[in-house]
């Protein structure tokens, strides 16, 4: 259930797209102008400290909050439920020993192998973010503050700050 873009296609040939996604609950903002591609096959992961907008990212792109403003897109058309081609995870890792996560990062490699998936991680395990990741999107109170490759994000002083801590900065 999907609703043409008038004309275009995926935005430069992204399995996903969010564009601009505010979301407002109670009176507080929890995404504020939220925007990033995922492109096919890719594994993009969302990472922030807790209370970032990570999971109410996730209820957005599967329909199950409604945003104020902004789309997201998949393969070109408005979204209205989610489509196969992209998996979300949102902390599938939480609880599990380090053995069990390694077999759990295996099998999302071979996922997206077999089945040729783009996949949007949450999670809190940094390691795995690290080894898993194309790219991360960093969000802090609900604003996106870095996007890029796991090198670039590791070093982003701003990311440091949000997730770290000032001392750690």
């Amino acid at each position: 259930m999907t609703e043409e873009r008038s004309g275009h296609g995926p935005p430069h040939g992204a399995a996903l797209a969010v564009e601009k996604i505010r979301l407002q609950s109670g009176g507080l903002t929890v995404l504020d102008k939220v925007g990033f591609q995922v492109q096919p096959e890719e594994v993009r992961s969302v990472i922030g400290p807790n209370g970032a907008g990570k999971s109410s990212l996730v209820n957005v792109i599967c329909g199950l909050c409604r945003p104020q403003s902004g789309h997201v897109i998949i393969d070109g058309q408005r979204l209205r439920h989610v489509r196969p081609r992209v998996l979300l995870l949102d902390e599938p890792m939480a609880g599990m020993a380090r053995t069990e996560k390694a077999a759990m990062a295996q099998q999302t490699e071979r996922t997206r192998a077999h089945l040729r998936l783009a996949i949007v991680l949450v999670e809190h395990d940094i390691c795995v973010v690290m080894r898993l990741s194309d790219r991360i999107a960093v969000l802090d109170h609900g604003v996106l503050i870095a996007d890029g490759t796991p090198a670039e994000v590791r070093h982003d002083p701003e990311v440091i700050r949000a997730c770290l801590g000032a001392e750690a900065a």
